[in-house]
């Protein structure tokens, strides 16, 4: 049988009976069922509403205002717009009209978010950005951003894709600013080296409680007091141990993301202005001049620009 939740498996096991009025999706890979509650706004999220605060998923048929929050553990799919609200997903976000953030709204998955365009609006999502404009955005995007279509541009703003960039257009011929970064931050080398740190100084307390337990053992009497130390010393190296399982498997994530991230391009199908700024593994390239065509690669300490 499937595992998963949101049901009741049958006696014998072959069927599946919903627990809930809502969404199924099947994860096959993972072999599980999933079936989550969905909460449908009939009109606009706004004053005759309130926030929605729901644990599953969230569709607005119509818009959400400015100021209004929609806070949902999974999807949220907004028919409409977006106006200045506060939009945050435990899976994925859709706004099929797209958000003007007026330098208010705010974004958040953990998922993707995907929308028409994107205006003076903060975006933080956990894997891919999808979007065919953005216009003085502050993204942090932990997958790819794909701006899409012949007027796919990136305008203004402060974008971080971790995996990389594809877009028709970056910048205007005005020079406006706009920074983009892609790869490894200096962020996550900090974070990947104070893993480091953790993990010598948990091998350094095992070996010490190690070497003090083996003293104690090789004693010829031990009285209460040492076998008592006997036991505390045996509890904190399991203790340990653990702590260094789990420590190692983060530093085996973490070197894996930094892989992913090393390789990230930046990909202008059409033209790149000056007056942008690049950052690949947290390297700089000032644009100079304008270009048609052109992707953006890192090797070792160099970024190259291929036509």
């Amino acid at each position: 049988p499937l595992r998963g939740k949101g049901f009741i498996l049958s006696e014998d096991r072959k069927k599946y009976y919903s627990d809930l009025d809502g969404v199924i999706e099947f994860f096959e890979e993972e072999g599980k069922i999933e079936i989550r509650n969905i909460y449908v706004v009939s009109g606009n999220v706004d004053i005759s509403t309130g926030n929605i605060n729901f644990n599953g998923d969230v569709n607005v048929m119509g818009n959400v205002e400015k100021d209004f929050i929609v806070n949902a553990t999974g999807n949220i799919v907004i028919n409409g717009s977006c106006e200045g609200g506060t939009i945050i997903a435990g899976k994925d976000i859709i706004i099929h009209k797209g958000c003007q953030g007026q330098e208010t709204g705010i974004l958040h998955a953990d998922g993707s978010i995907t929308g028409n365009f994107f205006e003076s609006v903060k975006i933080e999502a956990g894997e891919d950005v999808v979007a065919s404009y953005l216009l003085n955005c502050n993204i942090k995007v932990g997958g790819q951003l794909r701006v899409e279509g012949r007027k796919g541009l990136i305008l203004g703003g402060h974008i971080c894709a971790k995996q990389g960039v594809v877009c028709f257009g970056i910048g205007n011929i005005a020079e406006i600013n706009t920074i983009i970064e892609v790869g490894v931050g200096k962020e996550e080398l900090r974070e990947y080296q104070d893993l480091l740190k953790q993990i010598e100084k948990v091998s350094s307390d095992i070996s010490s409680c190690e070497e003090g337990l083996e003293k104690l053992m090789a004693l010829p009497e031990r009285n209460e007091q040492v076998t008592a130390l006997c036991d505390r010393l045996t509890k904190a190296i399991y203790s340990e141990k653990v702590q260094k399982k789990k420590l190692l498997e983060k530093r085996e994530e973490s070197m894996k993301r930094i892989t992913i991230q090393k390789s990230a391009r930046i990909t202008v199908r059409g033209n790149i202005y000056p007056g942008t700024k690049i950052f690949m593994n947290a390297d700089p390239y000032i644009v100079q001049e304008a270009m048609t065509g052109v992707e953006f690669v890192k090797k070792e300490t160099k970024i190259d620009v291929v036509k």
